[in-house]
């Protein structure tokens, strides 16, 4: 099972309605739109809840240049790609988290097996071989 911060990052890719605690205790993200049949089928097919989440028609611009200069960002489009770039550094950080946590965890079991180990080493052996 993924631990808590895991989870609520994972519940919150899939739409799930209701409140997500980070281990501080402080609340960092709520949902208070219950999810309805049509904004389910959009999820289940991979979609955003609605269409302004993201999409080419929210993600590109409404215009371009004729001589093709790039055009500039627009307010919206800054937040939201803001907003993905802080939800991918989380999600690295915890993914981090996790791998350290496994990798911690498997020398604790090394360091276990080799005491065990020298344990059995340094047992008292008998005098006679009888």
């Amino acid at each position: 099972m993924a631990c808590l911060k895991c989870a609520s990052l994972l519940n919150v890719c899939k739409g799930v309605q209701g409140s997500f605690w980070n281990a501080t205790g402080l609340r960092w993200f709520q949902t208070s739109v219950p999810v309805t049949a049509g904004q389910k089928w959009r999820l289940e097919q991979g979609l955003a809840a609605d269409n302004t989440r993201y999409g080419p028609l929210t993600d590109m611009p409404d215009y371009s240049y004729l001589d093709g200069r790039p055009t500039p960002l627009s307010k919206g489009q800054v937040q939201r790609r803001r907003r993905r770039i802080g939800i991918a550094k989380r999600i690295k950080f915890l993914v981090g988290e996790m791998n350290e946590a496994r990798e911690n965890y498997a020398l604790k079991q090394k360091e276990e097996v080799t005491q065990n180990e020298e344990a059995v080493k340094k047992r008292l052996k008998p005098k006679t071989d009888q």
